[in-house]
């Protein structure tokens, strides 16, 4: 519809500047038939600057014209960023429930080292005189303790710097700095994971990733002196690695890259 108008307003211009000029032509007819004959010399100068005359004009048109199409192309890139946009918000959402996912597993491992501690406190009480194995179920007790002290330490920085992260997407996004995300979950292993991206970035994207499954049966059976670690390495275009330890089990990040 907005083409066939456009068509048309330039046809109506077209024929409007035909009319004018034949009757500008017509008019200096009109009155040069009423003065004296001209000379040769004076009537191609007339002709040069009716014709300098018609070429303005058409060069308006073709301006016009240029005009109306770079405010097309203008709509159009608007359509586009907002389509990109809604993906994004989208994709913040589902950030957000992953969020809320692992705040409920936060509470869950706090209710789980309070029922340990209440544990510990009624094996005082039935195991007073096996002194040496109560001493060791504490000793084991303290280290699980710490070590998931230490998880849940980790999984509140990596909770903040997740939300900083995606403060500062949102912003990126918005400002058109970052048009494209790709996100994903990964079981982790002892050592390094290679993960690809489905499709390279232009440049190195930036990234966030945290916890989002851990095991409590393998850390309250084996004794995980440093925790878990996990790092992102070797992080290029097209893909980045996971290097991870103290994670055998069914331990899970999720991660998500953002860029151009």
């Amino acid at each position: 519809m907005t083409m066939e108008c456009l068509k048309i307003s330039l046809f109506v211009i077209v024929m409007a500047f035909h009319t004018s000029s034949t009757a500008t032509i017509l008019d200096s007819k009109d009155n040069t038939s009423l003065l004296p004959v001209t000379t040769s010399k004076e009537s191609s100068v007339l002709r040069d600057i009716l014709n300098q005359e018609s070429l303005v004009r058409l060069s308006l048109v073709q301006r016009m014209q240029s005009l109306t199409m770079d405010e097309m192309d203008s709509r159009k890139k608007v359509d586009t960023l907002a389509e990109s946009l809604k993906i994004v918000t989208e994709k913040m959402q589902t950030l957000k429930a992953e969020n809320q996912k692992l705040k409920d597993e936060l509470t869950i491992l706090k209710e789980a080292h309070l029922d340990l501690k209440e544990d510990v406190q009624q094996l005082k009480i039935t195991q007073a005189n096996d002194s040496s194995e109560l001493l060791s179920f504490k000793k084991k007790h303290l280290d699980f303790s710490l070590a998931v002290n230490e998880t849940l330490e980790q999984m509140r920085y990596d909770k903040n710097a997740t939300d900083a992260q995606l403060l500062n997407f949102t912003s990126q996004v918005l400002s058109g700095k970052r048009t494209k995300c790709e996100s994903g979950t990964v079981l982790l292993r002892d050592g390094n994971i290679q993960v690809q991206f489905q499709k390279p970035f232009e440049e190195n994207p930036s990234m966030i990733y945290g916890l989002v499954s851990l095991d409590l049966n393998r850390y309250l059976t084996f004794y995980v002196p440093n925790g878990i670690e996990v790092d992102i390495i070797n992080l290029t275009r097209s893909g980045f690695s996971i290097s991870s330890a103290g994670v055998s089990g069914s331990n899970k990040i999720s991660w998500m890259a953002c860029g151009k």
